[in-house]
């Protein structure tokens, strides 16, 4: 997502430099030299690898090049999400629809910046726990166990659910959120991480950061 708005922005400006430059500017003498810059040559590489032919835009305004070219772009963007919908380490693996245009509403909403680390790394499945360090060492699912006394793996739902070692803390930061009858299923878990009412997401995001630093002081 990044790297596609950074994409867009270099691109706006490079068309603006060739549409707006002053006839007798040096910007425009320096666009007429035979000279391509390393700088051009990504940019060309990159529309051309996008499969766009900007001779057929010859008649075209700056606006409606722009407006092609991002649409490209967003549209590989989602093709790239939707390529890894199934990735262990994607918003995707808990059935969490990132956007595609826009940041996700924690990013701005959460100003304190372990808050919105821990709530990302959440998100993403990368949340320090024992199933993380498994999956680079092969250690098998099954013995990635936490440290309580639940013989589970110590997954993001076993952290936010279950885990007897932050029950004070969840009955009082989460547990008013969820259903009265929940009883820590892992369908709970979509409804922590949606990220679609902020105050909720802000009680998640204080749970994981907390959690975070007990468990860099235990282990």
């Amino acid at each position: 997502f990044i790297e596609s708005r950074a994409w867009i922005t270099t691109i706006k400006y490079w068309l603006h430099l060739h549409f707006k430059s002053n006839y007798n500017s040096l910007t425009a003498h320096l666009l007429a030299d035979p000279y391509i810059s390393t700088w051009s040559k990504d940019i060309l590489h990159k529309i051309k690898a996008m499969g766009i032919d900007l001779d057929s835009f010859y008649n075209y305004d700056e606006a409606a090049i722009l407006q092609v070219i991002r649409t490209r772009i967003w549209d590989m963007e989602a093709q790239t999400i939707n390529a890894g919908i199934n990735g262990v380490c994607s918003p995707r693996f808990f059935a969490l629809s990132p956007p595609q245009t826009s940041m996700a509403a924690y990013i701005c909403n959460l100003t304190n910046p372990y808050h919105r680390r821990a709530f990302m790394l959440a998100r993403f499945n990368l949340f320090p726990s024992a199933v993380v360090t498994g999956r680079y060492k092969g250690i098998p699912y099954r013995d990635r166990t936490c440290n309580c006394l639940i013989s589970e793996p110590d997954s993001v739902a076993h952290i936010l659910l279950r885990c007897p070692l932050y029950s004070t803390l969840r009955n009082t930061l989460i547990s008013p959120f969820l259903p009265s009858k929940s009883h820590g299923n892992d369908s709970d878990l979509k409804i922590l991480l949606s990220d679609k009412c902020p105050t909720l997401t802000l009680a998640v995001a204080e749970f994981l950061a907390y959690v975070w630093k007990l468990r860099v002081r235990n282990y």
